[in-house]
Formats: C-alpha cells, structure tokens, sequence
C-alpha cells in the first residue's frame, strides 16, 4: 500500500511551467558555459598547455577537432533553451557535456558535473512541454509533467547545498581565513576579522537551511530571497567569471521548481499574457 501510494506520487502530473522557465535559466547557463569552455580547450590543448589525460577508454580531444566539440554544444544549448527538439538537443547537450569532462582531466569543473546532472534532469523530465518551441508547434495545449523527475532534481539542489553546508564545517573555514582569500572583489577595509567570521557562520548556517526550507511553504519566500542574494553576492564579490555565473544561474534556476500550485497558476497566466497567447485556452485545454 504504501509503496503504491508513493508511486501514485512521482507518477502524478504537475503544471510544466515552472519546469520550462528551469530549462530557459539553464540553458542559458550551458551558452555561457559553452563559450568559456572554447577558451579553456584553446589554452589546455594548445602546445605548452598543461594536459591531464582522462580516462583511457576516453578518446582524446584534439586542438583541430575541439572548436566542433564547442560548437555542438553551443547549438544544443541553444536550441535546449528555446525548446526546440527539446528532449533530442538536452541528450546531445548532456553527452556533449560529459565528453568534454572526460576527454581530460584539466577540463574538470564541479560546476560544469552540476550543470551536466541538471540538464539531464531537465531532459528527462520533459522541459519542453511548456513554453517552448515543441509547445508552440503543437499547439500550445496544457502542458502537465510527471512529479517523479522533478522531485529527482529537487532532491539534487537539496543535495548540492547539504554537502556544500558539510564543507564549510571546518576551523579554517569557520574562523574567517578562507573568505577574505576568494572574495577579490571585496573592499580590504571592510573585511575585517570579525566581519569575516560573521560571514562564514552565515554561508554555512544559509547552505543548511536552504536545503529544507524550500520544501516548506512558510519558509520558501525566504529561502528564495536569501538564497537570490547569496548567489548574486557570490558572484559580484567573489570573481565575476562563467564558472560562477553558471553554478549560481543552474541552482537559483530550479527555485521555480519549489512553487505551489496556486503561484505557479499566477505566474502561468502572466508569461501567456506577455507572450500574447490565449491563456484562457492554456487553462482549459
């Protein structure tokens, strides 16, 4: 019985447009990715370039065969964004990306592995059926999703942030001596010792707490406001560069996933208006 019921659970269907808008941050995330990506292949590939060979059963990249690697990716970043063959582009989007990860060694970036999870969540979970290309070919009919992938990358953020929490639980972290190394942007004279110890505590006890608040409805609003803020500040004072500006675009992306019902029909109606299209019809088809 209880195991019914929990399949009844991940197999019910939930509206698809908190998903789409998921999809369209991420993707955007994957271009901007993508681009830096040529730049890093460019430098590591080049002769003088430090190489750290992936996998043996991994072919190697070459210099020559590099810029099409990034092109694939860029086309299928893009058209995963704008939910063209949504499913077919965040297949090719996620191998491509993996690729990348194994050719070599020198290529690996934890945010670039989340990215990878992401987009493969995102494509198993059908990102297209709302506000897409795919959705406007058809039609624009209600798109509903299964609950079962979308509880799977709800679980994955979770994740994300309970072992990020886990890390920052350490004296050297904790007593304000690794914050003031990475924050380049920072003004010296404002950091100071107890300032950065202040801050330490914060990003830790923050990481845990948004691992359950989002799930909980009096807490969300918060939890999205503080966890916007956290992002955006990481970004501004830590070093404004695309692996930042991907990791916090992926995660901040799927707080769209966390809405109730009753925002997510509010916010349905608004991007149909935007949009021009009959959200009346949305509603009812």
């Amino acid at each position: 019985m209880r195991l019914s019921r929990a399949l009844a659970v991940l197999d019910r269907r939930i509206d698809g447009t908190p998903l789409a808008l998921c999809r369209v941050m991420v993707g955007t995330a994957a271009l901007v990715r993508g681009l830096a990506s040529y730049f890093v292949m460019m430098r590591v590939l080049s002769p003088g370039g430090v190489r750290a060979p992936g996998f043996d059963w991994s072919p190697p990249v070459s210099l020559v065969a590099a810029p099409w690697l990034i092109g694939i990716w860029l086309i299928a970043a893009f058209c995963f964004l704008v939910g063209f063959r949504t499913r077919l582009s965040g297949a090719v989007l996620a191998v491509t990306i993996a690729y990348y990860l194994l050719a070599d060694g020198s290529l690996y970036a934890s945010h670039i592995y989340f990215l990878l999870l992401i987009v493969f969540l995102l494509t198993v979970a059908d990102s297209g059926a709302a506000f897409s290309v795919d959705w406007y070919l058809r039609g624009m009919p209600r798109a509903e999703v299964a609950y079962g992938p979308v509880l799977l990358l709800k679980l994955q953020v979770a994740i994300v942030y309970f072992f990020a929490g886990i890390a920052k639980l350490n004296p050297a972290f904790l007593s304000g001596e690794v914050l003031p190394e990475n924050l380049s942007s920072f003004p010296d004279a404002w950091m100071t010792p107890e300032v950065a110890i202040a801050a330490s505590w914060a990003a830790m006890m923050l990481e845990f707490y948004l691992v359950f608040a989002l799930w909980i409805r009096r807490l969300r609003m918060s939890a999205i406001f503080f966890g916007l803020i956290f992002h955006g500040l990481i970004v501004v004072t830590m070093s404004f560069y695309a692996g930042l500006i991907t990791y916090s675009t992926t995660i901040v992306a799927t707080y769209w996933l966390y809405l109730s019902n009753e925002e997510v029909a509010v916010l349905r109606q608004r991007i149909a208006g935007f949009l021009g299209s009959d959200g009346e019809r949305y509603e009812t088809a």
